[in-house]
C-alpha cells in the first residue's frame, strides 16, 4: 500500500473538517499570525484563546498578539521569542500576560513557523496554556522551602543560643556552689565563732546569687517560651516609688550611697503591670548601686513626656563602653564593668527588664552612659487612659 503524503491527507475533505474541529475544540489556546504581513497580525483565534485571555476573536484579529504583554516588554522570555523569529526556529517560553479584564496570568507559549513549499515561512501558530495554578504553586514551594531553610536557621541559632545560655549558667552556678561547698567543709572543722559567721555570711550570699540566678533563668524561660502574662490597670509610679525609696536606701546605706527621688508633683497614672515594673525598677535601682563607688549619688527620675512617662535611673559610676552597650539588654550578656564592692551579675537582669517593658503597649527602654562619668537607664510608659485602657488579666 502506498503511503500518502501530508499534503494528500490534509487535502482530503474529512481531514480538513476533522482538523478544524479539533482546533476548535481544543482546551490551548491556538492563534494563527501572517508573517508575510507588517507586524504579524493575528488571522485566528480558537474559542480555547477567547476563554483563555478574555478577548473575543473580533478584538483581536487584525492586531499583533502583544497586547496580551501589558507593559511588560522587557520579560526574558521574550527575547526569546524575538530571537525564534529572527531565526525561523520553534521556541516554548512561559510568559507572564494580562487578561482583557487586567488579572495576570502566566501562559506556556509554544511557538512554531509554518512554511510554504518554497521553504518560506508563511505563518506562525501560537499554542498557548494557562499554567497560572503551576507556577502560582512552584513560586509556593520556593517560598515555603525559603521559609524553612529561613527557621532552620533560626532554630540552629536559637539551640546554638540555648547551648551557649546552658553552658554560662552552668558556670555561673558552678563558682558560688564550690564556694558554698568550700566554706560549708571549713565551717564543720571550725572552732572560731567570728570565722564560723563570716563562713556562714559568705555561703549565704553565695546561696541568695544562685537563687537570684534560678529566678531570672526561670523568668527568662517564661518570657521566651511567651508566657509572659501582663495583669496592666491603673499604676501610680509616684506612690509606687515611694513606698519602695526606703527599701532602696537601705540596700545602698552599706556602700555609702545615696538613693534619691525626683518625681514630677502632677505625675500621671501610666498603664501597666504593678508587679512586673516592680521588678524592673528594683534590677535598675540595683545595678545602679552595684556599679556606682562609695560616697556617690543614684537618682531616681520620673516626669511626664507626651502620652508616656519617663522612669530613669541614673548614677555617677563607671559608665560603660560604647561598644559594649549594643548587647546589655540580651541574656547573659556581661560587660566588662564589674560591681564596685566584688557584687556578682546573672547577666539577666537588663534583659528580663527589656522584655517586661517591651511587653507593655509602646514601652520602649533604652541607655545613656559616658566612661568615668556614669549612666543613665531610662523606659517610657503609656500614660493611663480612662476608656481606652482596661484591665488585664
Amino acid at each position: 500500500m502506498n503511503r500518502m503524503s501530508a499534503a494528500e491527507v490534509l487535502d482530503r475533505p474529512v481531514t480538513k473538517s476533522l482538523l478544524a474541529e479539533a482546533v476548535m475544540s481544543a482546551s490551548n489556546g491556538i492563534a494563527i499570525a501572517d508573517a508575510r504581513k507588517k507586524d504579524m497580525p493575528l488571522i485566528f483565534v480558537n474559542p480555547a484563546f477567547e476563554r483563555i485571555t478574555g478577548y473575543s476573536w473580533r478584538e483581536v484579529i487584525g492586531t499583533n498578539c502583544r497586547f496580551l504583554q501589558g507593559k511588560l516588554r522587557a520579560q526574558p522570555g521574550l527575547v526569546t521569542v524575538r530571537r525564534a523569529l529572527t531565526s525561523g526556529n520553534n521556541c516554548r517560553v512561559v510568559l507572564k500576560n494580562f487578561r482583557k479584564d487586567g488579572s495576570r496570568f502566566w501562559n506556556e507559549l509554544y511557538l512554531t513557523p509554518i512554511r510554504a513549499s518554497s521553504g518560506k515561512i508563511t505563518h506562525y501558530v501560537a499554542i498557548q496554556t494557562d499554567v497560572t495554578r503551576r507556577i502560582e504553586a512552584e513560586r509556593a514551594e520556593v517560598r515555603l522551602r525559603r521559609s524553612l531553610r529561613k527557621k532552620n536557621r533560626e532554630l540552629k541559632a536559637l539551640n546554638e543560643q540555648k547551648n551557649g545560655l546552658l553552658g554560662m549558667a552552668a558556670h555561673d552556678i558552678q563558682n558560688p556552689l564550690a564556694v558554698i561547698m568550700l566554706c560549708s567543709d571549713m565551717l564543720i572543722s571550725q572552732s572560731d565563732e567570728k570565722l564560723r559567721v563570716q563562713l556562714a555570711k559568705r555561703m549565704k550570699q553565695n546561696a541568695q546569687f544562685m537563687r537570684e540566678l534560678v529566678n531570672d533563668l526561670l523568668d527568662v524561660s517564661k518570657i521566651e517560651a511567651g508566657k509572659l502574662t501582663l495583669k496592666c490597670k491603673s499604676c501610680n509610679l509616684r506612690d509606687l516609688i515611694h513606698e519602695r525609696m526606703p527599701m532602696y536606701r537601705q540596700g545602698a546605706c552599706f556602700k555609702e550611697i545615696t538613693v534619691q527621688s525626683r518625681c514630677a508633683s502632677d505625675l500621671p497614672a501610666v498603664y501597666a503591670d504593678v508587679s512586673r515594673i516592680t521588678q524592673v525598677i528594683d534590677n535598675l535601682i540595683s545595678n545602679a548601686v552595684k556599679f556606682s563607688y562609695a560616697g556617690q549619688k543614684v537618682i531616681l527620675k520620673a516626669r511626664q513626656e507626651g502620652s508616656a512617662v519617663q522612669v530613669s535611673v541614673m548614677d555617677h559610676g563607671q559608665g560603660i563602653p560604647e561598644a559594649e552597650r549594643q548587647k546589655l539588654f540580651l541574656p547573659f550578656s556581661k560587660t566588662s564593668v564589674k560591681g564596685t564592692a566584688g557584687e556578682k551579675s546573672t547577666g539577666l537582669g537588663l534583659a528580663i527588664c527589656r522584655k517586661i517593658i517591651e511587653a507593655h503597649p509602646d514601652g520602649r527602654i533604652a541607655v545613656e552612659s559616658e566612661v568615668g562619668k556614669g549612666s543613665t537607664f531610662s523606659f517610657w510608659l503609656p500614660v493611663y487612659q480612662a476608656g481606652v485602657h482596661s484591665p488585664s488579666f
